[in-house]
């Protein structure tokens, strides 16, 4: 299918909010990733303005552990976030297909780590900390790929994939209340 400049081509995985999509765009002639969000999302100009704020407060990190969002486009009936493609795998499955000695272990845990960081330095919580949204590039440099949107423990899906995610989530998001940087810290 495809969206505005966007050819989606290969269904990344879902969660709580939706589908992640691998998709091609024209405009600018590079893979990205789009995330869809739940259509009511695109009605509440109170999240707009939240999400895009923590958006541009990360891209002005230049952290290179990092991923880069380039848009909310909130004018489509379902609304969705466009960041930068990450060529590796996530560090679930790096973990699935390799043991992990010492050093290697400490450099990724220093990376995310030095990610973390950067986004606290800018008073974002990530929120989202998991090993599904931890990139290992084949360099092994490390990525961290998502933005969390508000948890609502009313409404949790019983699907496999958000069951996992909710391993990673603090006690106080799980229990719906505001996300502060020591959320990061608990996952």
């Amino acid at each position: 299918g495809q969206i505005r400049q966007y050819h989606l081509n290969e269904l990344l995985g879902t969660g709580r909010h939706g589908e992640t999509w691998l998709a091609w765009d024209d405009a600018l002639q590079r893979p990205v990733v789009i995330k869809f969000l739940l259509e009511e999302m695109a009605w509440d100009q109170r999240f707009k303005e939240w999400y895009t704020a923590r958006m541009d407060r990360l891209n002005r990190a230049s952290q290179p552990q990092l991923a880069t969002f380039f848009c909310l486009d909130t004018l489509e009936s379902r609304p969705f976030v466009v960041r930068e493609y990450v060529d590796g795998q996530s560090l679930a499955k790096y973990l699935r297909e390799r043991p992990m000695a010492y050093k290697p272990f400490l450099d990724i845990a220093c990376q995310i780590a030095r990610g973390v960081k950067a986004a606290h330095n800018l008073d974002v919580a990530l929120s989202n900390i998991s090993a599904n949204n931890v990139i290992i590039r084949p360099n092994r440099q490390v990525k961290l790929v998502d933005i969390g949107l508000p948890w609502d423990p009313d409404n949790v899906s019983t699907e496999p994939e958000v069951v996992r995610a909710a391993h990673y989530r603090s006690p106080e998001q799980m229990m719906g209340a505001p996300i502060e940087l020591s959320s990061d810290l608990f996952s």
